[in-house]
């Protein structure tokens, strides 16, 4: 895997200079522009200290221990938006609106209170914004002072209700008091009642009620439990359970014969293991088992008699224990609700008594003109005018708007470059096509707009001439024992630049002495008479169709040893005049004739003739235009030359990019190329 530096990065960023300019220059633009046009915002606060109060409790007169609760802060802040704090604000600040704009003004100064709590202290700050320092400020002090004044308005009205209530209550308990007595009294003239309730006659009555209630109480349980004993009794009896029922019922006989019958039982299971049915041992024992069990049954019959007989009796008994105790409950519940009734009064009576004894003390110590003791707000800190806005942050979105900038232009920069299937660098080249580099010609103006012969102007091309010397050492270099006569310069599609290289490349190997022959296949589009200035109508599709002798239409050029063969009139069927025998005879005599000769054909994805003409050739390179064509053309171009078993000697990367490294290095690197 190949190592990525720093220079990678940015070149790629150099090379697309004008994407990354757009959207950093764009995103500062816009912090400049958010400075420009946001109106200042000023802020100021006032503080309020929330003191400790000790009012007296009510009846106590006890002061009780201030706090300040989790929602206490909370509900200040919504009392402070309150319309009737807000509309005394409104009065005091501008008495003179008129009123159809008060509702406008009132959420105004809504929306500029920032209400906060100091953490850790009883103090809370009002915060005000606004576009105006000297009406933040004036906002917030008024706000303060009435919301001071609201406190204490709140307070003295509070202990005015309370010294109304006072009155009323105390006379309602005086009311009271007066026919509680009366009643009292009446209820003490009953000599029974007193009698009963003086406790003479009461611990009797309750000694007896208690007595009734214990025995009633004991019969039933134990009625209860016997009748349990019997259903269970009964149950083992009935499934002959024998052994299970000395845990039933507690009988000497029955428990010594259930052990009897449960040792004969365990002792037949062990004859059994070691006799068989009929021995003698294991009948006698089963007889010895019949005759307990008989025995059982028979004890079990008179257990159970005893035990139903004594259910009958305790059935009696609880009847009339139940019978007695209930006479007895309704001769003491006749006496019990006027004594309920003589107690309740006597204690309605003492608490009446001390509540209206408490409630005329407090409101005889009640001062209703000195509310001072329950203000528990004031203001700590005033508000000031402020000196200077807090919005815009000019720095801030100047910084903010440079250093965003710089990531958003360069994520977008390479997002843009990773989205990019095209082949940029000769390590592209090497990566997805597997064939070597040639060349690599420099991006220039003028060979974009239209191809030319660099080397009629030689010194203004310099530095790309050379690229084209370099490219034709390599091609020489890339078959030295089996030296190339014939190359074909071809392409993936069209506007890549082809005819350019190929005419420029031509007159390189002219230069250097060979005798060479640039030929225009390119029977669709031709573009190597435009070059050399050339009548296009004299060339090898005239040859093919009408016969001749090659040097007929080959013509001589301005530069020494470099002859062109226009492509002639464009045919109705280039592929099959490619294809003839007569093409193939025609490469051959241009071999004899010539030291090299460079055909320019059609793009290969495009038509079959650049295949059909590269198994012809010895040799073909494959222009490719730096960032021009996805790289899937590439490799499906390739794919078409070499199943014609065309050999592709190697690539020519066109339009290079200054920005690219590899163009840096070659720069730097032909000034020390010799020259021709």
């Amino acid at each position: 895997m190949e190592s990525i530096h720093l220079i990678d990065f940015l070149n790629i960023i150099k090379k697309k200079k004008i994407l990354f300019l757009n959207f950093f220059l764009g995103t500062l633009t816009i912090a400049l522009a958010i400075n420009a046009l946001q109106k200042p915002v000023y802020k100021t606060s006032v503080e309020i200290l929330v003191e400790r109060s000790q009012p007296e409790v009510l009846l106590t007169g006890e002061g009780y221990r201030f706090s300040v609760d989790k929602t206490f802060f909370q509900t200040q802040f919504r009392l402070l938006k309150s319309d009737n704090i807000l509309e005394k604000v409104i009065n005091r600040i501008s008495p003179d609106i008129p009123p159809s704009q008060k509702i406008s003004l009132k959420e105004k100064i809504k929306s500029s209170i920032i209400p906060k709590q100091i953490p850790g202290t009883r103090i809370f700050s009002i915060i005000v914004v606004g576009e105006n320092p000297e009406w933040v400020a004036k906002v917030a002090n008024t706000l303060a002072e009435v919301y001071v004044e609201e406190n204490i308005e709140a307070r003295i009205k509070a202990s005015s209700q309370t010294f109304v209530y006072l009155n009323k209550r105390i006379n309602e308990l005086k009311n009271k008091l007066e026919r509680d007595q009366k009643e009292l009294a009446r209820i003490e003239q009953s000599a029974g009642i007193y009698t009963f309730i003086s406790g003479k006659s009461g611990s009797l009555e309750s000694s007896k009620l208690e007595d009734f209630n214990s025995r009633y109480l004991s019969a039933r349980a134990e009625r209860i439990e016997l009748e349990s004993k019997l259903k269970e009794f009964e149950k083992l009896y009935k499934e002959k359970k024998y052994s299970e029922l000395k845990e039933i019922i507690d009988d000497p006989v029955i428990s010594d014969l259930s052990a009897q019958l449960r040792e004969a039982e365990i002792t037949l299971i062990s004859l059994k293991k070691e006799y068989l049915e009929q021995h003698p041992e294991v009948k006698k024992l089963q007889d010895k088992i019949r005759i307990l069990k008989q025995k059982i049954e028979e004890e079990g019959e008179k257990a159970l008699a005893r035990l139903k007989a004594r259910i009958a009796t305790l059935k009696s008994k609880e009847k009339a224990l139940l019978k007695s105790l209930n006479d007895l409950k309704k001769e003491i519940a006749t006496k019990n609700k006027m004594v309920a009734r003589y107690t309740l009064l006597k204690q309605e009576i003492a608490t009446t008594q001390q509540l209206y004894e408490a409630l005329l003390k407090k409101l005889q110590q009640m001062d209703i003109s000195s509310p001072s003791s329950y203000i528990n707000v004031r203001i700590l800190t005033p508000a000031k005018v402020p000196s200077k806005p807090i919005k815009p942050k000019k720095v801030y979105n100047i910084v903010f708007g440079l250093i965003f900038g710089l990531f958003l232009g360069t994520g977008v920069v390479f997002l843009d470059e990773y989205m990019d299937t095209t082949i940029k660098t000769p390590s592209d080249v090497e990566k997805f096509l597997s064939l070597p580099v040639l060349g690599q010609v420099p991006y220039s103006k003028s060979l974009l707009k239209e191809p030319k012969l660099l080397y009629a102007t030689e010194e203004k091309n310099i530095h790309i001439l050379e690229s084209f010397r370099i490219l034709r050492t390599n091609i020489q270099f890339s078959s030295i024992d089996n030296p190339l006569k014939t190359l074909l310069v071809t392409s993936a599609v069209e506007k890549e630049g082809k005819t350019t290289i190929a005419a420029n490349l031509a007159a390189s190997f002219a230069k250097l002495g060979k005798k060479t022959l640039l030929v225009d296949c390119d029977l669709r589009k031709p573009g190597i008479h435009k070059i050399f200035n050339l009548k296009r109508e004299e060339g090898l599709s005239k040859l093919l169709l009408t016969g001749g002798q090659i040097d007929d239409f080959v013509k001589k050029t301005e530069i020494e040893n470099l002859y062109v063969m226009c492509a002639g009139p464009i045919p109705p069927n280039p592929t099959e005049l490619l294809s003839s025998h007569k093409m193939d005879k025609i490469v051959n005599e241009m071999r004899e004739k010539f030291d090299m000769v460079i055909v320019d054909s059609p793009p290969s994805v495009s038509v079959p003739d650049p295949v059909i003409m590269g198994s012809k050739c010895d040799g073909a390179v494959m222009v490719i235009s730096a960032g021009k064509v996805p790289r899937e053309l590439y490799i499906e171009a390739k794919k078409f030359l070499e199943k014609a078993n065309v050999k592709i000697i190697g690539t020519v990367m066109n339009n290079l990019s200054p920005e690219i490294e590899y163009y840096y290095y070659y720069k730097r690197y032909y000034y020390y190329y010799p020259k021709e």
